[in-house]
């Protein structure tokens, strides 16, 4: 697997993913996922990544190396400099890995037994 170059933060990739972490990212057909733990779980639930993010400084971590590996090839995979990374992930003390993801769609059922409960959760 060839490394990718160096993404700074003029790249027009960098704007497009900041979008996502900002106030109407809850409106988005994509969600955001932190971390090579989480993005290796929702690899194996099945979940479509559409683009991976890693600081340069973390490209050889052993979770990065892992879950990059398992990636499809079609997955748009981004190294980028880690004062870059910093700013773009929302966590505080940022994981070594980002991924974009098709939002999962989840169908509420027309019809509902009398032992069934649904729960709603909005703007969580």
């Amino acid at each position: 697997m060839g490394t990718p170059p160096v993404l700074g933060p003029q790249h027009p990739r960098i704007a497009e993913l900041r979008r996502l972490t900002g106030r109407r990212s809850s409106r988005s057909a994509e969600i955001l996922l932190e971390g090579p733990r989480t993005i290796g779980e929702a690899l194996d639930a099945g979940l479509s990544l559409l683009t991976v993010v890693v600081p340069e400084g973390s490209s050889d971590v052993t979770d990065v190396v892992a879950v990059r590996e398992r990636l499809d090839a079609g997955v748009e995979q981004l190294v980028v400099r880690d004062k870059v990374f910093a700013r773009l992930a929302p966590s505080i003390t940022p994981q070594p890995m980002l991924a974009v993801a098709r939002r999962p769609s989840t169908a509420i059922p027309a019809r509902v037994g009398d032992d069934d409960v649904i729960l709603v959760l909005v703007d969580v």
